[in-house]
């Protein structure tokens, strides 16, 4: 296939340095295809990683392929499946207190509802 002709679609944003290796370990391990959109443009403005994510560039954005998206969703809730019970009032990948109704954790962004 020529690469001009393959799409990549928006997966995931990560707004930590940690999130963006996070999720890429994660479609690594899941062998699923991506780019990553802004992670060089960070240190291009003011202080770059030194205080997270620039709020200049904002968010790494993660992209795979479009016929593979489907597959990393899928992997995704199978890996990162939640039950309330055991969240408890914390998110489940970095402990980050949440609140209740909470769908996005403030800590790391993993989507919870």
């Amino acid at each position: 296939m020529n690469r001009r002709n393959i799409r990549y679609v928006p997966f995931a944003k990560a707004w930590s340095e940690t999130g963006s290796l996070q999720v890429q370990l994660f479609l690594n391990q899941a062998g699923i295809d991506y780019v990553t959109r802004s992670e060089n443009v960070q240190f291009l403005f003011g202080g770059g990683l030194s205080t997270g994510i620039n709020p200049v560039a904002g968010p790494v954005k993660l992209l795979v392929k479009e016929d593979h998206l489907e597959a990393a969703e899928s992997a995704a809730i199978a890996a990162f499946e939640i039950h309330p019970h055991d969240s408890a009032g914390s998110c489940p990948a970095c402990n980050q207190a949440v609140h209740s109704g909470t769908i996005d954790c403030p800590g790391c962004g993993l989507f919870l509802a």
